[in-house]
């Protein structure tokens, strides 16, 4: 096995995860429409059909791209167990958690896109600055994890080599 190909598995693997978040989101859209007064909850239907795509298309990327994303972040190094490198094993766990935090970002982002959205429809735009003020805090947030995110995805090899010069490999001493 190779470091790309545990990579592109284990890639697949959030993506697996965030598909169960994006059915626990269908869940709230799915009660939105068939509660007991729609119309007092269309404002909240946005938001989280907004947080849903988000989710959803994390979770498609993932599971549909996992291998592509591998081999663009992660090298071709084979990885048998008796000659297994803590440099390659940490640079594939640090993409992994830089996609994490990077996709952790993607629902915030897309819930206050939503929000907005709702309220530049017709008879509401006077309400748009006013809460628009109050996600800020939110869309930092999301804005924030999307970049650490990226950040930690493309300084992995630095980092990684960085860790093992400092620690060392496992069995050196």
């Amino acid at each position: 096995m190779t470091i790309r190909g545990m990579g592109g598995a284990a890639i697949k693997l959030l993506g697996v995860y965030y598909a169960a978040v994006a059915c626990r989101g269908a869940g709230d859209v799915v009660g939105f429409v068939y509660g007991p007064n729609p119309q007092a909850v269309q404002f909240l239907y946005v938001r989280s059909v907004g947080s849903l795509l988000g989710v959803a298309t994390a979770a498609i990327a993932c599971l549909v791209g996992g291998d592509a994303i591998a081999r663009r972040l992660l090298p071709d190094e084979t990885m048998p167990m008796s000659h297994l490198r803590a440099k390659g094993v940490l640079w594939a766990g640090i993409c992994l958690i830089g996609i994490g935090v990077g996709v952790t970002g993607v629902s915030p982002v897309m819930r206050v896109i939503g929000t907005a959205a709702w309220y530049l429809g017709p008879g509401r735009s006077a309400m748009f600055w006013v809460t628009m003020r109050t996600l800020w805090p939110s869309l930092l947030d999301g804005v924030l994890s999307l970049t650490v995110g990226v950040v930690v995805v493309l300084s992995a090899g630095t980092l990684s080599s960085w860790l093992t010069s400092r620690v060392g490999e496992p069995g050196e001493d």
